[in-house]
């Protein structure tokens, strides 16, 4: 085969495979019909248990191929529950999203009341006792809409620090 298969070829053929596995027929019998002196690829009517051919098989076709594709049903059908359970292991597998360090702090010090006497000295915050009117105070100060950006962000996650810093220094008057 010259074709290299890649993410991008795999995976329409990958999409294709599922839909074909739940519309091909369970299991494909090797036989050999004696009128006609040929070997056959046949399926087996599970109403009327009668066999009746799909495919003639060639004589120039070598075993390793006809054993294939007479298990093409169940190799494919074995492979996609394969890969179903290998990407549902790598999922659980995954490393589960740490909490977010940086917006958990932020959350810790809106919640101080050293930190929200800060604030109100060199902040203009007018009401410590309103959580939500510290938490839109502080989001001003670091111009972000969310502490997770803080997380994400490295202009902002400089922001919360340069904050933390004067806050300290503050508290160590």
């Amino acid at each position: 085969m010259t074709d290299i298969m890649n993410r991008q070829t795999a995976t329409p053929l990958y999409i294709e495979a599922k839909q074909l596995a739940g519309l091909v027929s369970d299991e494909w019998q090797d036989t050999y019909n004696a009128e006609t002196h040929q070997a056959e690829i046949c399926l087996r009517d599970q109403l009327t248990d009668e066999i009746f051919p799909i495919a003639i098989i060639k004589p120039e076709c070598g075993y390793d191929d006809r054993r294939l594709m007479t298990r093409a049903p169940q190799i494919m059908r074995a492979l996609l529950f394969l890969l179903r359970e290998s990407f549902n292991e790598i999922e659980r597998l995954k490393p589960k999203q740490k909490a977010n360090k940086l917006a958990q702090d932020c959350a810790i010090h809106c919640g101080r009341q050293d930190f929200r006497r800060f604030l109100i000295d060199h902040h203009d915050l007018i009401d410590s006792g309103d959580d939500e009117r510290v938490n839109t105070r502080v989001r001003n100060i670091l111009n972000i809409q969310s502490r997770a950006e803080l997380d994400k962000d490295q202009d902002a996650a400089k922001r919360w620090f340069s904050l933390k810093q004067a806050f300290y220094r503050w508290k160590g008057q």
